[in-house]
This record gives structure tokens, C-alpha cells and sequence, in this order.
């Protein structure tokens, strides 16, 4: 997959355990991916994993989205 960040260069220093932190954004980032690899099978192509940062309402905001093949309709409840 390819990998595309972006992050809001005004977002201030946030305090956090990096350990705890990088190991959340780390698990999100592989389930992107499985989620794409599960999707090729339909022609879905490399995919791509877009991380963003933002400042909203006074927090930070961190997204990790795909263009994997989703979850189950089955599933979603």
C-alpha cells in the first residue's frame, strides 16, 4: 500500500506515552493494510493509508483511513 500523511503543521507539541501511542497508530496502520490486502482480490490495486493529524475542538485528532475492502455488513452491528 502506499502510505500518505498529512499533518497539521499547526498542531502543538501533545503530551503521550510514546510507547502506548506508537504501538495504537502502529495497529491501525496493519489493520489498513490487511484491509487492503483482503480487498486485491477485487482489483483494488496497491491501496492506499492516509494518516492526518488535526487540532479540533481544542484535542488532537488522529485519523487512520483505507481504501481497503471494509468491515462485513454482517459485522458492522
Amino acid at each position: 500500500a502506499d502510505v500518505v500523511t498529512e499533518l497539521d503543521a499547526e498542531l502543538p507539541p501533545v503530551p503521550v506515552r510514546p510507547g502506548e501511542f506508537n504501538q495504537v497508530v502502529l495497529n491501525l496502520v496493519v489493520n489498513a493494510a490487511q484491509a487492503i490486502a483482503a480487498g486485491r482480490h477485487e482489483g483494488d490495486g496497491r491501496g492506499t493509508i492516509t494518516v492526518r493529524t488535526a487540532c479540533r475542538g481544542g484535542f488532537a485528532e488522529v485519523s487512520v483511513t483505507d481504501t481497503g475492502c471494509g468491515i462485513a455488513p454482517e459485522l458492522q452491528a
